[in-house]
């Protein structure tokens, strides 16, 4: 059996998000930490903001309201204010979404494209 290790990246993407950019990496399953009930699962506030600060990388062009306009670096501090205020909130394909919310959503389709890719792989070969 064969595995293309190579194309399993923790490394980051750049995405636009308002008149900035945010650099967003996929969040390992080795890292999480969920619970299942029924239909529902549940990850802890904690795990939450464990999955938001990882998987933020860098930003660009986020600064502080004007006149100042100075540049706001990505603090681990800034993170948890960012994600326990949910800030940030922009139109994103007609939807509005929070900084938290885009960088969850990204990681996941970034996550989610790698799975994809094998599994189409799998049923090419038994095909």
């Amino acid at each position: 059996m064969e595995l293309d290790i190579n194309k399993c990246t923790y490394d980051g993407q750049w995405f636009d998000f308002g008149n900035g950019r945010l650099k967003i990496k996929p969040y390992p399953a080795s890292k999480q930490d969920i619970s299942f009930s029924g239909n529902t699962i549940t990850f802890s506030g904690k795990q939450t903001f464990d999955r938001f600060c990882y998987c933020l990388v860098e930003w660009d062009k986020f600064s502080t309201p004007a006149p100042e306009n100075k540049p706001i670096a990505l603090t681990d501090e800034v993170k948890k204010k960012v994600f326990d205020f949910n800030l940030g909130a922009e139109k994103v394909d007609d939807v509005v979404m929070t900084i938290p919310e885009f960088v969850t959503m990204k990681a996941k389709e970034l996550f989610d494209s790698i799975r994809e890719k094998e599994q189409k792989k799998a049923v090419a070969v038994k095909n």
